[in-house]
């Protein structure tokens, strides 16, 4: 739960992926991959119209990507490029909420 006061984080952060594998290529080395990750509020409320609680969920989301082109290296010799996307901006939006089932 967000502390009273306290501002939703949601940032651009710069992990390392291992490789990135496609059929039988694989990137030669580690790739510095962004994406996004952080807090942002989500609640459950009475909405008076339709008598329900009704949940309102908001996820740390990328508003904005950049293409990357890799090299992958195929077992059978050839290099061909791939291209992956980077996060460029990240920001608190709103999703549809889905229900998870469990099974019986």
């Amino acid at each position: 739960c967000d502390i009273l006061g306290q501002e939703p984080e949601c940032k651009q952060v710069a992990g390392v992926l291992k490789y990135v594998r496609v059929d039988d290529c694989v990137t030669e080395r580690q790739l510095n991959i962004h994406y996004c990750e952080g807090k942002c509020t989500s609640k459950s409320i009475y909405a008076i119209e339709t008598h329900r609680m009704e949940d309102q969920c908001i996820c740390c989301s990328a508003t904005q990507t950049e293409p990357m082109k890799v090299p992958l290296q195929c077992a059978n010799g050839t290099i061909v490029e791939h291209e992956i996307l980077q996060a460029t901006n990240c920001e608190c939006q709103s999703r549809k909420c889905t229900t998870i089932n469990s099974a019986p």
